[in-house]
């Protein structure tokens, strides 16, 4: 995936050069034709710079997922809720029976937090967190803990 990201950032980047060294290639460069191409020119340096950003915030958010996973998962387990190791943006948090799982559930509900039961994937036992912000993830623990009776 990374290697996928960096390829579309050069291309970006390129391109971006490309667009900004462009000049009209018809006979009058002062004409209504010119000052069209200008424009159209414009809007696509304008379209490649974003997606340059948007590349930035990209990695950023990757960044912070990968951050707030580890942290989910290792206060999960400290409450005795392993998950498995993830490398996407949720964990599955393993419970100790389906009955303790859908309790859990309900409960993280009932706080108006919404996981997902996994149970259709043969995981009945399990629950798939969401990786959120940290206050998200923060409140997911808080109220995993207080199903507990930990907090």
């Amino acid at each position: 995936v990374a290697d996928v990201l960096h390829a579309q950032r050069v291309a970006s980047l390129a391109h971006l050069h490309e667009l900004r060294r462009a000049a009209y290639p018809g006979a009058d460069p002062d004409g209504p034709e010119a000052l069209a191409w200008s424009l159209v020119t414009e809007s696509m340096v304008f379209a490649a710079e974003a997606a340059v950003r948007d590349q930035d915030y990209i990695n950023r958010c990757r960044a912070d997922n990968a951050k707030m996973r580890v942290w989910l998962s290792e206060a999960l387990a400290e409450l005795g809720v392993p998950s498995d190791v993830s490398m996407a943006n949720f964990v599955l948090a393993r419970f100790a029976s389906p009955a303790e799982a859908e309790a859990c559930d309900e409960y993280l509900q009932s706080q108006g937090l919404l996981v997902r039961r996994v149970a259709s994937y043969k995981l009945p036992q399990c629950l798939r967190i969401t990786v959120g912000d940290e206050a998200g993830c923060r409140r997911i623990i808080h109220a995993v803990a207080q199903f507990k009776g930990m907090r």
